[in-house]
């Protein structure tokens, strides 16, 4: 797995959510709900092979992310 794929990665499905996310508080702060989409593929416990490293990692991210 290159550094470029990890990074990419977790800009696409990571940083970008948190920080559109943040950018965004103050008018969702009223009555708003985030919802983020993840996949199986980034559970921790739920791991049973090696697929698609960048993308596991990015979405376990992701899943902090929304749990933050």
């Amino acid at each position: 797995v290159s550094a470029q794929a990890l990074a990419e990665a977790h800009a696409v499905n990571t940083a970008g959510p948190f920080l559109l996310t943040q950018a965004l508080a103050a008018r969702l702060a009223s009555a708003a709900v985030v919802v983020n989409v993840s996949s199986i593929l980034g559970s921790l416990a739920a791991r049973d092979g090696f697929y698609t490293p960048s993308y596991c990692i990015a979405k376990a991210g992701l899943n902090m992310v929304t749990r933050l």
